[in-house]
């Protein structure tokens, strides 16, 4: 048998008199004459990247759809809309979620379903706060402004959360401390992946007959370092293509 509990209830039967998380001097009014239920808003939690600012409730708008949608947006004077919140007037759920403009989860807020349902007799229509919806500091969580909360796929659709970094196709992802490194190897042969008339290279794999050393090196040196004139030749092979290298001289068992 599974008992349903409900925790923290001492929490809001003590913040239910108050206007928690709203400040003391909030209003809760809007430019339309209507009023937010102060009993009707438990508790409250934002977490906005690079907001380190005060926080309202901007507006609330009622939407002219069959089944009235809520949309709750939250911002300041400057910026109205920081972050919103979509519900159903006539399902009205114990937690609000709020995405920030981005689509990023950006706060949440517990209600009283039946006390928040005073939303249905709004009119249709944008309401507006003229920051009479103030919520107190200690409701908003200052996110760090640098790093990354965020990517963007070619879609240009946003991503956050748990995210899986795989590099591919020399790409080496890996963490240093708390942040990312991303290097990225060049692929020589990546031309023969793209172009299927690519000519493989035909590097030298001997001179003469005579192969390099164990390091792939070839060792051309003069029959005397003390040749005035130049002994090296090198003649374009257009034919090859290529070119071809000689030296001009006697070989090194005549040279005694």
């Amino acid at each position: 048998m599974v008992i349903d509990t409900e925790y923290g209830q001492e929490w809001r039967d003590s913040t239910k008199p108050t206007k928690y998380p709203f400040t003391d001097s909030a209003e809760l009014s809007t430019s339309t004459g209507r009023y937010i239920d102060h009993t009707s808003i438990y508790d409250a939690s934002f977490y906005i990247v690079n907001w380190v600012s005060r926080l309202y409730v901007t507006s609330i708008i009622i939407s002219s759809a069959a089944s009235k949608v809520v949309t709750i947006n939250i911002g300041d004077a400057e910026n109205l809309i920081i972050a919103s919140a979509e519900l159903s007037a006539s399902n009205i759920p114990s937690e609000i979620f709020f995405t920030d403009t981005s689509g990023r989860p950006a706060g949440i807020m517990i209600v009283d379903p039946i006390a928040f349902s005073f939303i249905q007799t709004w009119d249709i229509g944008e309401h507006l706060f003229e920051n009479t919806a103030e919520f107190v500091p200690f409701v908003i969580m200052h996110m760090p402004s640098n790093g990354v909360s965020s990517f963007k796929d070619e879609s240009n659709n946003i991503v956050s959360g748990e995210v899986w970094l795989v590099g591919e196709n020399g790409v080496v992802v890996r963490t240093e401390g708390k942040n990312i490194r991303v290097d990225v190897v060049g692929d020589p042969l990546f031309k023969r992946k793209v172009d299927s008339s690519f000519v493989t290279p035909r590097f030298i794999k001997t001179i003469n007959g005579i192969p390099p050393n164990e390091f792939g090196d070839f060792k051309i040196v003069s029959g005397s370092y003390m040749a005035g004139d130049t002994i090296l030749r090198v003649y374009p092979e257009p034919d090859v293509p290529g070119i071809r290298i000689e030296l001009v001289g006697q070989s090194l068992e005549t040279i005694v």
